[in-house]
């Protein structure tokens, strides 16, 4: 049986946000929840969120049933916070692939990440294809996941995405293209009911 991790990427300061941006509330829960409560039902016994600024505030709102990675190095950005995830993940030797999130992707919806866990595929990367571009969630087959333990830097994951000939699945999912940099983009998605696009 295929047996995927999904992990949460929590661990950013939210500079341009003004800080605490996991905790802020949207619709009565913390940011950060809606992400957790939208994939926890595919894989509650796998579910990891990687932490880093803020994580003292944040490690209290969570349940047990989550387990958190502590970036220590998470200034170095969202790669390092992938790095140190995946790390994590490939020492416990036991995943088939992973399934990254954004932690401010709020409008996203259980059946959303379910379409990309249902088009893994051990050869290839499925990721959200909203618009003209590609981006997370992505879900990474066990090939690649010591290539993601070595990224570096605040380009994310998408470099090994357009590197050389790696076989892509795109996955449609519009809703992908809303998240949350900015408290302009908390107005606009609690105006919204953070349902987004279809």
């Amino acid at each position: 049986m295929t047996k995927i991790a999904i992990l949460v990427l929590a661990a950013g300061e939210a500079r341009r946000f003004g800080g605490r941006k996991q905790l802020v509330e949207v619709n009565g829960s913390p940011m950060l929840y809606h992400v957790i409560n939208a994939v926890r039902p595919l894989s509650p016994h796998d579910l990891y969120v990687v932490l880093g600024a803020f994580a003292d505030d944040i490690v209290p709102v969570l349940d047990d049933a989550i387990h958190v990675i502590r970036n220590r190095d998470w200034q170095t950005g969202i790669a390092g916070s992938i790095a140190c995830g995946v790390s994590h993940l490939v020492a416990c030797n036991k995943y088939d692939g992973v399934l990254i999130v954004l932690g401010d992707q709020v409008a996203l919806k259980t059946e959303d990440y379910g379409r990309i866990l249902k088009s893994f595929e051990h050869n290839a990367v499925s990721v959200a294809d909203y618009g003209d571009t590609v981006g997370p969630p992505a879900l990474f087959p066990k090939r690649y996941m010591n290539t993601l333990t070595g990224l570096r830097g605040d380009y994310g994951a998408k470099k090994i995405l357009l590197q050389g000939d790696r076989p892509i699945r795109r996955v449609p999912m519009q809703r992908a293209a809303i998240d949350i940099d900015t408290r302009e983009d908390l107005r606009s998605i609690s105006q919204n009911d953070a349902s987004g696009p279809a």
